[in-house]
């Protein structure tokens, strides 16, 4: 899909806008994974990350972000899909989890975001760019999920993350739980 020398002019001036306004903005919420013991053998992880800026450092870290925007913006939805999958096998192969000090295994059962609405989050900050004068506003952080399962009862664990994520911030827990009848108050929760 070829774009007009025009749109492409205007696009390009609208993010050098965007570029100079986010130098001065505050930092973007840190990315963060929580990693829950859902039971003896099975740890679920959640992502929360700035799911645009990952696109960017996996496919094309040596382009500028100006740049990265206005290529897959562009894109049609099944070259922008094939470019999420390569990014996303390359995520899910350099993340890595040990359990128990010794055993490194697979995290499966990985939840992506769907092509089209990324997409079309990268196309809404190119046209922001274009239409705010280079107003800079923060996007939520996306959610991604995993499963880490073993054959034993996982007692520890440690997590390496893919470089293209950036520098996480990590919370784990074991959750407490217990059944409530109906009409009955639950025991004191403390925190």
């Amino acid at each position: 899909m070829e774009i007009s020398r025009k749109w492409f002019i205007a696009i390009a001036l609208a993010l050098s806008l965007l570029r100079s306004k986010t130098a001065l903005s505050h930092e973007l919420p840190a990315n963060r994974a929580t990693l829950v013991l859902r039971d003896q053998t099975h740890l679920s992880l959640t992502l929360y990350i700035d799911y645009i800026e990952t696109l960017h450092r996996a496919l094309a870290p040596n382009k500028s972000a100006r740049d990265f925007l206005l290529i897959t913006s562009a894109l049609t939805p099944q070259e922008f899909q094939q470019q999420l999958q390569r990014a996303q096998a390359k995520l899910d192969a350099e993340t890595r989890a040990t359990l128990n000090g010794a055993s490194t295994v697979t995290i499966a059962g990985w939840v992506w975001p769907e092509p089209a609405k990324i997409q079309s989050l990268i196309q809404q900050q190119v046209m922001a760019a274009m239409v705010g004068a280079g107003e800079h506003s923060h996007a939520a952080p996306i959610e991604i999920r995993a499963n880490i399962t073993h054959t034993k009862p996982i007692s520890e664990a440690t997590i390496q993350f893919a470089e293209a994520f950036g520098k996480m911030l990590v919370v784990w827990y074991r959750p407490k739980q217990t059944w409530v009848a109906p009409k009955q108050l639950s025991p004191v929760m403390k925190f």
